[in-house]
């Protein structure tokens, strides 16, 4: 249970995190940093889901 809650977790706020922080750059580095901040929340994103559902399994 405690996986799949930590996994959860770890997704949601990646998720936010990479929005928030492309939202709260200048427009004019939007386009230079779309591609960092997108596979740093993509890769929380990822890891998070793989933990839950390991969690949904195991549970």
């Amino acid at each position: 249970m405690g996986l799949l809650l930590c996994g959860s977790a770890a997704a949601l706020i990646g998720g936010y995190a990479a929005i928030s922080t492309y939202r709260g750059l200048e427009p004019s580095r939007r386009r230079g940093q779309i591609l960092p901040v997108t596979l740093t929340g993509g890769c929380f994103v990822i890891v998070g889901l793989a933990a839950a559902a390991f969690g949904v399994w195991i549970f």
